[in-house]
């Protein structure tokens, strides 16, 4: 049995995948966003996505 664990640092590949995936399913589908980032949980893409790519959140500079 060979066990997965997921995480790591985002590459820039997958914040451009997880970007596309959200305009795409939509922010309630997160497990099936996941499924398009093998490494990454859909905890994680929600996660990435509500506290960094957002284009709603400010970003101080």
């Amino acid at each position: 049995m060979k066990i997965v664990i997921k995480g790591g640092v985002w590459k820039n590949t997958e914040d451009e995948i997880l970007k596309v995936a959200v305009m795409k399913c939509g922010k309630n589908q997160w497990a099936r966003i996941s499924s398009l980032l093998v490494c990454k949980s859909a905890k994680q893409c929600k996660a990435r996505w509500y506290e960094w790519l957002d284009p709603s959140i400010k970003k101080d500079e």
